[in-house]
């Protein structure tokens, strides 16, 4: 299936997810058509930075890339064509905060001295800002130790593998990604 193909049947897909009547359904049928519109998106993605390495590698090579074809089998040939293309309106993409948890509200308020004397109230608009909260988790280990005065050693139980030093293997490997991440 061309990439044309698949985008024709997500389009043609998406208006029917709003006449399913079971809304928890409705919900878990536009989160499973947004992951799978994702992931469409990140294949194909992935295909041309795939593309594009091979060309470098062919190019470092002494060889040539992949050729540049724009648009298989259409042919433009008038500029009335050319302008009716042109005029297909791109596709809004549909809001994905709508099935977010809401942790907290907080109200943000008009100040009443401002509002002329006829305003009235029609209710509010929701503004949804996603936040991330860390919070810190202290362990203590508690080792127990030993002395053998025949021997002039001490014993002591050990940490469990990964947790030697003052960081947890989870803040280690955050730390790491972030680092990466933010080449």
């Amino acid at each position: 299936m061309t990439t044309e193909e698949t985008t024709k049947l997500l389009d043609s897909i998406r208006p029917q997810i709003s006449t399913i009547s079971d809304s928890s359904l409705q919900i878990t049928v536009t989160s499973l058509f947004n992951l799978v519109e994702f992931m469409f998106a990140e294949n194909k993605k992935q295909k041309e930075e795939i593309q594009n390495l091979k060309d470098e590698i062919n190019r470092l090579k002494g060889e040539q890339g992949k050729p540049d074809i724009k648009s298989k089998g259409v042919n433009i040939s008038s500029e009335k064509e050319r302008q009716r293309r042109k005029k297909v309106k791109p596709r809004k993409p549909k809001g994905k905060k709508v099935h977010l948890e809401i942790h907290d509200t907080k109200d943000c308020l008009v100040d009443k001295s401002e509002l002329p004397t006829d305003a009235v109230f029609k209710g509010y608009s929701d503004v949804i800002v996603q936040d991330i909260k860390i919070e810190a988790v202290n362990i203590r280990f508690q080792r127990e130790i030993y002395y053998s005065p025949s021997e002039k050693k001490t014993y002591s139980g050990n940490l469990p593998d990964g947790w030697n030093g003052d960081f947890s293997p989870r803040v280690k490997a955050l730390i790491l990604s972030l680092y990466h991440d933010s080449k």
